[in-house]
This record gives structure tokens, C-alpha cells and sequence, in this order.
């Protein structure tokens, strides 16, 4: 019985390192320009990227001042728009963007560009590259229609998917909201610069970067010299802080954790968002509905391909989930685009009502199996790589476990929960 038990759980643990939660170089090598095929290609400081739905991602591609269009299945990068810096509305080459920070997709054939230094939100029509002045004219603040509107370094842009793109204002310290139709330009939430946690121009950021949604009538920004995520109710502009404190290193929850400059913010189908770190040099992610952050990928700045927290990254300034459990991250200061597979560290046999993890994950002290529930009579058992039960634990009513992860030596664990008729199994990494 023993024995059989044994190979299960190698197969199992098999299974979980194919699925691992690798880093590899999808695009991109030295800095430069080039348009050719994965690793021969070549960017300089991407700083956005995000998906169409369709099979392709396009990258903002910061000091080239060009738009990148990335095939996923073949890895084939080529110009969609964009040439020397300057402004200048055309099709394709002909058109002209200065610095441009931000894309995203409506899901409607058309992407939008935080054009940063031309203080615009710029329009491409994928199908036919025209590109065309959504918003936007001189540097300034100044709610009102089309180019006569201002901003002051457009950093971020999002859309909602009916009808509307949010704008991280970052000069003005605000979220501005654009419907898209008649080219209305208005202020969501924002002041002046500082912190506070309040309704619509009565709350206070700190130079906004990045803005994205969760497709359930929020918004999330990474605001960037307050080293924090905050949340924005978008029928009421309530603003109020998902994570984050001081500047600093944590995994932990909510104000607990600790960022050191979050820059690229995007959000997963599973309800939960990813922050590129930028001065952590890391990959973060934070369950929405209990704010848990933990590590997702990346150590000290550099350049290394490996799993999860053994990677490097250098500056990474951006990120987009591609679906199929892929992140792609613009690695600015390494001049490509990374791909971090499989984001999910659970093992797919989950019966229980709620998606179950466990944070920190990797780790070397104290985690938390987080149930998402309330449950009777939960136990929990951890196995080591050959089968050996090494831990038990019992609970009673109860929606969280804590598990000492410093009685573990260095490896690869599966921890087995089971309340009544339901069970999971979960992997725990400990470093």
C-alpha cells in the first residue's frame, strides 16, 4: 500500500514540475532594433505589453517609439506602427510616437498607447495600423473632449471592455477615464499629489503608473511612490489600499506586505492581479479577495532563465496575463520579453467549493493555507518527494491553516487537504 502510494505521488509530483512556475526568454536579446524571430529579435526598454485575445501581443516598445507586434505561436516580432520619435497621426511606419509607456486592447480589433511624452492617448486600428489621436494635446490638467483635453505623462491604460479606458494620469497625480465614443475626458479619482484613502478628487496618489480591471466594476492601481495597490469602486470612486505600506520586501497581507516601487499592474480570469516590482526586481501577486501577496517569480536584478523565485529579472516594468495560465512580462532593462508559465501553484484535483492556496509559496517560515471558506473538521497531511508522510494537522471550523514551512528541510512538498468528501492537493516549495 505504501509502495503504491509512493508512485502515486511521484506521478503527481511530476506532474506539479512540468507545471512549475518557469521563467523563459519568449522575445527579445541585447538592446537594439530588429524585427525577426524570438530570441533574434531586439527591443530597447519595453515598457508595456498586452494581448488582442486573438493569438498576438503587442509591446510598447519605449526608446524604439514604436509599436511591437508579437505572433505567441511562431514568436514573430515585426512593427505594427510607430518609426522616429515625434507626433505625427499615419498608417503603420508613417505615424510617429514619442516614449509611449502603455497598450491595451478593447477586444474590439483596436489598441490604445499611453503616448507619455506626446501627452496623449493614442488609437491603433489593428487591422489596418491607422493611428489617430484619441485624447490629448499639450502637457497640462484639463477635463474636457478629444485633443482638447490635457494630461501630464500618460503612464497607464486600460480598458473596461464597455466602452470607457482609464487613464493613470502620473504627473497629475489622477485617474482619468475616457468614453471612448464621444472622446469625454473626466476626472475618476485623484488631487493632488500625496495619500489618502477617499472618494472620487478627494483621494490623493502619489504618481500613478499603472491602472487595470478585474472585469467585476473595479479598478486597480499600482501607485508608485506610495508603494502601494489601491482599489477603485468604480459606481461609487471610492478609493482604498488592497496592499502595501512602506517602501521595502514583504510577502504578507495587505498593508503587511511590502513593495519598492510597483510600476505594470494586470489581472488574471481567476481573481487575482500581478505587479511587476520594479525595484525588488520581481514579479508579485496578490489575491484579490484577501489581499495575500507573495512572490511570484524573480530574485535580485539580472538576467537569469530558471523557476519562480530562482530567476532574475532587471527592472521589469510590465505585465500581461495571456491566458492558458501564461504570464508575459516586459523585462525593460534586460530588452525583452519574459514568459512565466503555468501562475497557478495548485495541483488540479481541487473538490472543494473555493480555488485553495497556500502563501507564502515559496517559503522558509511560517505559510497559511488559505480555504476560502469555512469548513468542519479540515485535515491536513504533507508528504515529502518519495511518498513520506512527514506532517498532520487537524482543524475544526475554520477557513485558514497555518503551517510551520521552517520544520521542512529545502525541496518540493505536496500537501493533501480533505474536509468530509472533499480534497485538494497543493504544492509547497520550500527554499
Amino acid at each position: 500500500m505504501m509502495k503504491k502510494n509512493t508512485l502515486l505521488l511521484i506521478t503527481i509530483l511530476c506532474s506539479i514540475i512540468v507545471k512549475a512556475q518557469d521563467v523563459s526568454t519568449f522575445v527579445g536579446s541585447t538592446g537594439g532594433f530588429l524585427n525577426a524571430t524570438g530570441t533574434s529579435a531586439k527591443f530597447n526598454r519595453p515598457k508595456g505589453v498586452c494581448s488582442d485575445g486573438a493569438g498576438n501581443l503587442y509591446v510598447t516598445d519605449t526608446n524604439n517609439h514604436r509599436i511591437r507586434k508579437i505572433v505567441i505561436a511562431t514568436g514573430v516580432v515585426s512593427t505594427l506602427a510607430g518609426s522616429t520619435s515625434g507626433y505625427h497621426d499615419a498608417t503603420g511606419t508613417l505615424a510617429r510616437f514619442n516614449g509611449p509607456s502603455d497598450i491595451c486592447s478593447d477586444g474590439a480589433g483596436n489598441l490604445y498607447v499611453a503616448d507619455y511624452d506626446n501627452h496623449r492617448i493614442r488609437k491603433i486600428v489593428i487591422a489596418t495600423g491607422v493611428v489617430s489621436t484619441l485624447a490629448g494635446s499639450t502637457s497640462g490638467y484639463l477635463d474636457t473632449a478629444g485633443t482638447s483635453a490635457k494630461f501630464n505623462g500618460p503612464a497607464g491604460v486600460c480598458s473596461d471592455g464597455t466602452g470607457n479606458l482609464y487613464v493613470a494620469d502620473l504627473l497629475n497625480h489622477r485617474i482619468r477615464k475616457i468614453a471612448i465614443a464621444t472622446k469625454t475626458v473626466s476626472t475618476l479619482a485623484g488631487s493632488t499629489g500625496g495619500y489618502l484613502d477617499a472618494a472620487g478628487t478627494s483621494a490623493k496618489f502619489n504618481y500613478p503608473y499603472d491602472v487595470c480591471s478585474d472585469g467585476t466594476g473595479n479598478l486597480y492601481i499600482s501607485d508608485t511612490f506610495n508603494y502601494k495597490i489601491r482599489k477603485i469602486i468604480l459606481t461609487t470612486g471610492v478609493v482604498s489600499t488592497l496592499a502595501g505600506s512602506t517602501a521595502g520586501f514583504a510577502d504578507d497581507t495587505g498593508t503587511l506586505a511590502q513593495f519598492n516601487i510597483t510600476v505594470g499592474i494586470c489581472s488574471d480570469d481567476e481573481g487575482n492581479l500581478y505587479v511587476a516590482d520594479v525595484n525588488n526586481h520581481k514579479i508579485r501577486k496578490i489575491v484579490i479577495a484577501t489581499g495575500v501577496v507573495s512572490t511570484l517569480a524573480g530574485t535580485s536584478a539580472g538576467f537569469y532563465d530558471a523557476a519562480g523565485v530562482v530567476a532574475q529579472f532587471n527592472s521589469p516594468n510590465n505585465v500581461c496575463y495571456g491566458g492558458s495560465g501564461n504570464l508575459y512580462v516586459a523585462d525593460a532593462s534586460n530588452h525583452k520579453i519574459r514568459k512565466i508559465s503555468n501562475v497557478s501553484l495548485s495541483i488540479q484535483d481541487n473538490s472543494f467549493d473555493t480555488k485553495l492556496s497556500i502563501y507564502p509559496n515559496p517559503s522558509n517560515k511560517l505559510s497559511k493555507i488559505q480555504l476560502g471558506a469555512v469548513y468542519n473538521e479540515v485535515n491536513v497531511e504533507v508528504f515529502d518527494v518519495f511518498g513520506k508522510q512527514i506532517s498532520t494537522l487537524k482543524h475544526n471550523n475554520t477557513n485558514e491553516i497555518s503551517l510551520n514551512s521552517q520544520q521542512f528541510n529545502p525541496g518540493i512538498y505536496v500537501v493533501k487537504v480533505q474536509s468530509g468528501t472533499k480534497q485538494a492537493s497543493l504544492k509547497l516549495v520550500v527554499k
